[in-house]
């Protein structure tokens, strides 16, 4: 049976961005709305909180054992995290492992900036599109069902990622557009752990300004792409159950004057924050 993807959950938001937004229930994985004041007018910068997207279905390992669902969604006293509770998600270190970030636009538009905020734990990597893919796919809203209805809300991995993979059922659906972005704007991001199991260094890295988005849902992508050994600021190869290297991710920017919304949030323990929005400076 063609399986169709995720829809809006009980509590997702539907963004307002001319009020200010509310938090919905503060459950363990149950969804959870964000919030952000409205910008007027001109160049809008949309933060969308990676501790906020559904983890639900993913699992990946770490320094020892793996995590899945929403123990991959952690906090730091880092003051570079960004968030009411400074969140941001791990245990991503596997390949195929990914990061979902399902958007709505209110219109077709184009020339959007796409900037990923990154830090990493104990490694010492230099990340480009050859070992971290950033992919773009177009959803429609009678995708975004539950699992049990038969679409991805729950296990976009397998649902979403898998299906319209180039093996996937869904792979040749007219309504669905899939690309990567292969060049980078910022270049090569070089990320240099502490050798501590401590995220440290988050910093904003724009991947493109030509991004385009259609009206309705996107989901942008963070997806692991390497089976590569993680070597510590040392050069010593890293002991432990990794099984890849990858960056820990703490949110997407989108800046554009189209109006956007985080269509699907859940409060993973780490804050219910979600979207914010402010004018571009």
């Amino acid at each position: 049976m063609k399986k169709t993807l995720k829809k809006l959950t009980a509590l997702a938001m539907a963004v307002g961005l001319a009020a200010t937004m509310t938090a919905c229930d503060t459950g363990d994985g149950a969804p959870a709305g964000g919030s952000g004041a409205s910008a007027s007018g001109g160049l809008k910068v949309y933060t969308f909180e990676a501790e906020n997207t559904d983890l639900r279905g993913k699992s990946g390992p770490g320094a020892s054992g793996e995590a899945s669902g929403t123990s991959m969604a952690s906090t730091s006293d880092d003051p570079s995290v960004s968030g009411e509770d400074h969140g941001f998600v791990t245990y991503l270190y596997q390949d195929g492992v990914s990061v979902n970030f399902v958007i709505k636009s209110d219109r077709d538009v184009d020339n959007v900036q796409l900037d990923v905020r990154l830090g990493i734990e104990s490694m010492d990597y230099y990340f480009n599109p050859s070992n971290y893919t950033i992919q773009i796919d177009s959803c429609t809203e009678d995708d975004l069902k539950e699992t049990t209805e038969g679409g991805a809300e729950g296990n976009w991995d397998a649902f979403f990622m898998d299906y319209y993979g180039p093996d996937g059922e869904g792979k040749d659906d007219p309504n669905h557009e899939r690309y990567t972005i292969d060049e980078w704007e910022c270049g090569e991001i070089h990320l240099d752990g502490t050798g501590s199991n401590t995220p440290i260094g988050f910093e904003d890295f724009t991947i493109t300004k030509t991004l385009s988005l259609k009206a309705g849902y996107t989901c942008i992508s963070l997806i692991t792409n390497n089976s590569d050994t993680p070597v510590n600021n040392q050069g010593v190869e890293m002991a432990g159950t990794y099984a890849a290297v990858a960056p820990c991710v703490d949110c997407i920017k989108l800046t554009t004057d189209a109006e956007l919304e985080m269509a699907v949030t859940y409060n993973n323990g780490c804050g219910t924050t979600g979207m914010t929005v402010a004018d571009k400076a």
